[in-house]
């Protein structure tokens, strides 16, 4: 189970921290104002706050697996569609999903690590589930600057989904480390 949500956290993270990074420049290159720049990234931020305690309370009643899968998996098509926003107000909506899969993902994998250790191991499982977080936002950040160096802003987008999926199918193939 603390593999299956290392990879899961590790994915979403790789993915998730570059937005505040790679949004603006999305919508720059779509011609969206500074301010409704500010209000995508702001919708990302509000439904984490907002759902949080409805999502936690969630995989509490039905698990730790089908939240964390359906996070991943809904990412794989927003993090795909963001580069096809067709009007400005379609990227704050993509944002505020992908929000929600931080919410599904992060705290959800965190509780599923919770439950896997001994109460006395479990302020050093947070500890390592919170380095894998970092690790996977900070490698995710240097790479997706990488490919940015070399392809289109878009790009980035195309391979935060492919990573996702990726992500998704080895969490799915592990799902029976969460029974």
């Amino acid at each position: 189970k603390i593999l299956v949500a290392s990879v899961s956290v590790f994915a979403h993270a790789f993915c998730h921290w570059g937005l505040i990074t790679f949004i603006p420049m999305l919508g720059a290159k779509m011609g969206m104002s500074e301010f409704l720049i500010g209000i995508t990234l702001t919708a990302n931020a509000l439904v984490i706050a907002v759902s949080l305690p409805i999502v936690g309370s969630l995989s509490d009643k039905v698990g730790r697996f089908k939240p964390i899968a359906a996070g991943l998996l809904l990412s794989v098509m927003t993090f795909a569609l963001m580069p096809l926003a067709p009007y400005y107000w379609v990227l704050p909506v993509l944002n505020a999903v992908l929000g929600l899969c931080a919410v599904l993902v992060f705290p959800i994998s965190q509780a599923a690590t919770m439950e896997s250790m001994p109460p006395k191991d479990r302020g050093t499982a947070t500890g390592v589930w919170g380095m894998v977080m970092s690790l996977g936002g900070t490698l995710g950040m240097f790479l997706m600057s990488l490919v940015l160096a070399f392809y289109s802003i878009d790009v980035v987008f195309y391979v935060c989904a492919a990573f996702s999926l990726l992500a998704a199918a080895i969490v799915i193939a592990m799902r029976g480390y969460f029974s």
